[in-house]
């Protein structure tokens, strides 16, 4: 089992930190990466598309494994699982994204590659 870590939504509202929302992460693998790295992009069409969104989701669903106080509009918990992770608000998406690329190395750039 892979070590995990958690990372606390601090949402408008929720005034003890203790009943915010905690989404528990692992680092991705090698070949999560990889993967990830395949499907940014299309070229079965002849053209090169990149898929930002297809990654999101993709980085998401690897590297979220669990979470807490995710509740849904009657405060009833609602499970992690790769549908309910992909209904999450699109702006927690793209905070979980941002921690997700810092965490695993997504964007360093070149010179930090050779630098390290």
């Amino acid at each position: 089992m892979q070590e995990t870590y958690e990372k606390v939504w601090h949402q408008q509202g929720c005034v003890d930190p203790c009943d915010c929302p905690v989404f528990i992460l692992r680092k991705l693998t090698g070949k999560d990466g990889n993967e990830i790295t395949d499907a940014m992009v299309d070229i079965s069409s002849g053209q090169f598309r990149y898929r930002p969104g297809v990654a999101r989701q993709e980085k998401v669903k690897r590297a979220l494994v669990d979470w807490r106080n995710v509740v849904d509009g009657g405060s009833q918990a609602i499970p992690c699982n790769d549908s309910n992770k992909e209904k999450l608000p699109f702006n927690i998406q793209l905070w979980l994204e941002d921690i997700v690329n810092k965490d695993n190395g997504f964007e360093v750039s070149e010179g930090e590659r050779k630098n390290s």
